[in-house]
C-alpha cells in the first residue's frame, strides 16, 4: 500500500496546489508506483499507488481514486470494471448509487470520491480493515489520507501528541486502536466505516459489521464441508498470481493457506519461514513438515540479534504511528527474503484465530463463568470477605490462587481481555510525569473496549470476544504489522482468511462447535482433518513472535540503543525520570517481566519520535 490523500473545503484555499503536493510527498512510495493529482481552489486529491492495485478516474464531474483488489457483487459493475477499469467502475457506481455503492463493492479496498458538481466527498475502507484511512476536520473542511503522515502534512492540520494517546499505546501494549490516533487532531476509520463531507460537515458511519446473531444452528458435517468450500474459494484469486509466495510459520492458518494454494497451482509454491534458536518461539520444524508435505520451494531463515540490530530503527520509523509489535521484525525479514527470491505477492494466514476460535483467552475466560453462577449473597457475603481476611493468604499457594481467581472473576469480560499491560505492575502515575498524568483518563481505554464488547447484536460471549479481537488484535495490530512490513520489503500481500464470504460464513457456525470439548479451533481442526497432517492439527499454539527481551539484554548494540532511548525520553517531560532509570537498570538483569517487555515499546516510541519533525506535546 502506498495510498491516496486529499482535502475538501467550503471556501477557496489560497495555497491549494502547495497543500496537495506536501501531502502527496508524505505518502510512502514503495515499489513501482504511479502518481496522479487533481486540484482546484476548494479540493485536492492525489494517488500514489502500485500499477497492479491502484485506480484513478477524473472528468468534469467526478474525481475518484481506489486502492486494493475490488470485487463487485453487481454483475453490471463487474463487467464494466473489466472493460473500462476499476476507477471508471467506482465512478459509475457512485453516480448510480451514491454511498449505496458500498453495498456492491467488496474486497480489500479503500477509495475516495470527490463530487465536483455538488462539492461533496465520500471515502471508505474495507470490511476487515486491511486498508487504512486517517482524517482531520479543519475549520472549513476535511483532510484525509491513507497515513497519518499525509494528513498532518496539510498546512491546516497541526500535530499534537497528547499524553492520553501514549497511555493508550501502553494500555493496548503496542498500538493505538482506531478510531483514535497518536495525534490529537486526527482520527482513523475502523473496519467497515465510511465518511462523507457535505455542507461543511463531516459524518462518519458504519456500512457493515460482522453478522453475528443469537441461536445460530446447523448440521456440523454440512458446515465442515461448507468451510472447506469457502476456504478453497478464498485462496483461488490469489493462487493464480504468477510470482506468488506465502508466509509459513508452521501454525494452523499459514499451513492451511499453503496447503490449499498448493492444490490449485501447477508449480511449487514458494514458502518462507523465520526460525529462532529459542525453542519457545521456533515453529520451523512444523513449517518444514508442511513444506515437505506439499512440495513447496521452501526458505528457512534463522534470525540472530545482529540482524535485528541492522533493521530495528528502520522498522520503528516505517510506521505512521508508534507501533511496538516486535513480530514486525520476522514479518519484514520473511517479506524481504521473498522479494529477493522474485516474489511479487505474499499470501498470509492472518485472521483464522479471530474468526475460528484460535486464541487461548476464549477458553481461559470460560472458567470465570462458573464463579458468576455462585449466588451473589455467597460471593459478596462469604467467599470474598473470607479470602480478604484469611491469615497468611499471600504465602499459601492455594489461597493466593483463589484470591487471584476471585479478583479476575469480578472483572468485566472486557477488562480481563485487556488487562495484561504495564499498568498491572505500575500505577500510571509512577510512569508518567505529574503534568502528563494529570491529563490522562486512566479508565478511558476500558470504557472504549467495554463499548466495543457490547457492539455485536449477538449476546453470545464468544461472538463478542471474536469481535473485540477482530478490531484490536487483527485490524489494529496484525494487519498493520503485515501490510506495512510487506510495503517496506516491496511486495504485495493478500489475506485469504479475510475473504468476505468466508467471514460471513464464520458467523453461521454455532459457538459451541468452535470450542467443542474445550479445544481451541475444534470445529476448524475437524474440518481440516483430511487436508493437514495430524502433527499440525495437534500442535500447541506458538504465535509469530520474537524473543525480543532476550535479544535486548544479550545484544550490546540493542542494549545500548534501548538505554540511550530511555535517556533521551527524559527530555520530553512525558515520563518520570526515575521510572526510565529503573527500566535501564533492568537491561542488566535476568528478569523477564511486564516491565522488561515494555522496554521495547519505549525504544520504539523514542525512535519514532526522532524520525518525525514539527509535532508538539499537549
Amino acid at each position: 500500500m502506498s495510498g491516496f490523500c486529499g482535502w475538501i473545503a467550503t471556501a477557496p484555499q489560497p495555497e491549494a496546489e502547495h497543500a496537495l503536493r506536501q501531502m502527496a510527498d508524505a505518502l510512502p512510495a514503495y515499489g513501482d508506483v504511479q502518481n496522479a493529482t487533481a486540484e482546484q481552489e476548494w479540493f485536492g486529491l492525489a494517488s500514489r499507488a502500485r500499477k497492479s492495485n491502484g485506480a484513478w478516474f477524473q472528468d468534469e464531474r467526478i474525481c475518484a481514486t481506489l486502492e486494493g483488489y475490488p470485487a463487485w457483487s453487481d454483475p453490471e459493475l463487474a463487467s464494466f470494471a473489466k472493460e473500462h477499469g476499476q476507477g471508471a467502475a467506482l465512478t459509475k457506481a457512485y453516480r448510480q448509487h451514491g454511498k449505496g455503492l458500498l453495498e456492491r463493492l467488496h474486497g480489500p479496498v479503500s477509495f475516495a470520491v470527490i463530487d465536483l458538481e455538488n462539492r461533496t466527498a465520500l471515502a471508505a475502507i474495507d470490511r476487515a480493515g486491511i486498508q487504512t484511512l486517517s482524517y482531520a476536520e479543519t475549520s472549513d473542511g476535511l483532510v484525509f489520507g491513507a497515513t497519518a503522515d499525509s494528513v498532518r502534512a496539510h498546512p491546516a492540520v497541526t500535530a499534537t501528541i497528547h499524553p492520553q494517546s501514549l497511555y493508550d499505546f501502553f494500555y493496548f501494549v503496542d498500538r493505538i486502536p482506531a478510531p483514535h490516533s497518536i495525534y490529537q487532531e486526527q482520527k482513523k476509520l475502523v473496519p467497515g466505516e465510511y465518511l462523507t463531507f457535505a455542507n461543511g460537515r463531516v459524518e462518519v458511519a458504519r456500512y457493515w459489521q460482522m453478522p453475528y446473531r443469537d441461536n445460530v444452528a446447523g448440521d456440523p458435517e454440512t458446515l465442515k464441508r461448507e468451510l472447506l468450500e469457502h476456504l478453497r474459494a478464498a485462496v483461488a484469486p490469489v493462487a493464480a498470481h504468477p510470482n506468488l509466495g506465502a508466509y509459513l510459520s508452521g501454525g494452523l492458518d499459514s499451513s492451511t493457506v499453503v496447503a490449499l494454494l498448493s492444490e490449485q497451482r501447477s508449480s511449487p509454491l514458494k514458502t518462507f519461514t523465520i526460525a529462532f534458536d529459542d525453542p519457545r518461539f521456533d515453529e520451523s520444524p512444523y513449517a518444514d513438515l508442511i513444506a515437505k508435505r506439499f512440495a513447496t520451494d521452501h526458505d528457512n531463515y534463522t534470525v540472530q540479534p545482529e540482524r535485528v540490530e541492522e533493521i530495528i530503527v528502520r522498522i520503528a520509523q516505517a510506521y505512521d504511528e508508534p507501533f511496538g509489535n516486535s513480530s514486525a521484525i520476522p514479518t519484514y525479514l520473511c517479506a524481504l527474503r521473498a522479494t529477493e527470491a522474485g516474489v511479487a505477492m505474499m499470501a498470509a494466514g492472518d485472521g483464522g484465530d479471530e474468526f475460528f476460535a484460535g486464541n487461548a483467552r476464549y477458553l481461559e475466560d470460560q472458567v470465570f463463568d462458573h464463579y458468576a453462577r455462585v449466588p451473589g449473597v455467597l460471593r459478596k457475603g462469604l467467599i470474598e470477605p473470607g479470602l480478604a481476611v484469611a491469615p497468611f493468604g499471600d504465602r499459601i499457594t492455594l489461597l493466593r490462587r483463589a484470591r487471584k481467581y476471585v479478583q479476575l472473576a469480578s472483572m468485566s469480560v472486557a477488562e480481563r481481555f485487556v488487562r495484561n499491560n504495564i499498568f498491572i505492575e505500575r500505577d500510571y502515575r509512577e510512569i508518567f510525569s505529574p503534568d502528563a498524568a494529570a491529563m490522562i483518563d486512566p479508565q478511558g481505554p476500558l470504557r472504549f473496549v467495554e463499548a466495543m464488547y457490547e457492539t455485536p447484536a449477538s449476546q453470545d460471549k464468544l461472538h463478542r470476544l471474536f469481535y473485540v479481537d477482530q478490531r484490536l488484535t487483527l485490524a489494529d495490530s496484525d494487519l498493520r504489522k503485515v501490510c506495512r512490513m510487506c510495503d517496506l520489503a516491496d511486495v504485495e500481500v493478500r489475506f485469504p482468511f479475510l475473504d468476505e464470504a468466508l467471514m460471513d460464513f464464520s458467523a453461521r457456525i454455532p459457538p459451541k462447535l468452535m470450542l467443542k470439548d474445550g479445544r481451541l479451533r475444534a470445529f476448524y481442526k475437524e474440518a481440516l482433518a483430511g487436508v493437514l497432517p495430524r502433527e499440525t492439527l495437534e500442535k500447541s499454539k506458538h504465535g509469530f513472535g520474537l524473543p525480543y527481551v532476550r535479544f535486548l539484554k544479550e545484544s550490546p548494540m540493542l542494549r545500548d540503543l534501548a538505554r540511550s532511548s530511555l535517556e533521551e525520553l527524559k527530555d520530553d517531560g512525558l515520563f518520570r525520570a526515575d521510572f526510565l532509570d529503573r527500566l535501564a537498570q533492568r537491561l542488566d538483569s535476568a528478569s523477564n517481566g511486564q516491565e522488561d517487555s515494555a522496554i521495547w515499546d519505549f525504544l520504539v516510541i523514542r525512535q519514532w519520535f526522532g524520525s518525525r519533525q514539527g509535532f508538539t506535546f499537549a
